[in-house]
């Protein structure tokens, strides 16, 4: 049985299982939102604080309502990619009244040789590599899908 195991995992890539939902630390959260070629709305935010388990939990429950989104403030025409090839850093932020979750979407090959998951990354163009998006856990509502420019 463990040779089976090991040869399941030497066949199937890393990116054939499950996404990982990483909630980052409110520094990180603030560090989270200064992209260099997406528009974040780190304008409008007026408090940060850590997202729970449950909250992440409920952020990859409704994960695939993403994909019915038009990005806006995206440069030409681009779509996401299957979204199990995606890692996720979760920061929750407080806009108005209303608290949110930024999910900052990156492609696991980009993780491959990076640090670790747990501190905000930031990718210079790449395209559909990286995009972000809030999330109302209230509502469980997607809004501002933002996926990097090409460049």
């Amino acid at each position: 049985m463990k040779a089976l195991v090991k040869i399941l995992i030497l066949i199937f890539p890393a990116t054939c299982f499950g996404s990982d939902y990483i909630r980052l630390s409110v520094d990180e959260s603030r560090k989270v939102l200064k992209q260099c070629t997406r528009f974040t709305p780190k304008q409008d935010i007026s408090n940060y604080w850590k997202v729970s388990g449950y909250l992440s939990d409920l952020v990859e429950e409704n994960i695939t309502k993403v994909k019915n989104l038009d990005p806006t403030y995206t440069r030409g025409k681009q779509t996401l990619q299957e979204l199990n090839k995606y890692d996720f850093q979760l920061a929750g932020v407080t806009i108005g009244e209303l608290k949110y979750i930024y999910i900052n979407a990156v492609q696991k090959r980009v993780w491959q040789g990076s640090g670790t998951k747990n501190e905000a990354v930031a990718i210079c163009g790449g395209g559909n590599n990286s995009w972000g998006v809030l999330f109302n856990p209230a509502n469980k509502y997607f809004t501002r899908l933002t996926i990097n420019d090409k460049r």
